[in-house]
């Protein structure tokens, strides 16, 4: 008995802080718009980054500003 309350409290706690948190911003730097990028589109329309508590941002940069924005942390 003791292991199911243990059980069942756990995931109330888990349940309620995954409610209370606000979505963090991740940026998905791509260099071109492609088949390549199909996944991280299916991912975000079903609503995995959301479940997880991500706010999922797809930003088309070209290859020189893609090395200077990972450098920089924005991506």
């Amino acid at each position: 008995m003791k292991p199911i309350l243990l059980s069942a409290v756990f995931a109330l706690a888990l349940a309620a802080t995954s409610f209370n948190a606000n979505a963090e911003v991740v940026n998905i730097g791509i260099s071109t718009v492609g088949l390549y990028e199909l996944p991280t589109e299916i991912s975000k329309r079903k609503g995995f980054y959301q479940e997880e508590g991500l706010d999922a941002r797809k930003i088309v940069v070209r290859t020189p500003l893609h090395v200077a924005a990972l450098l920089a942390g924005e991506l």
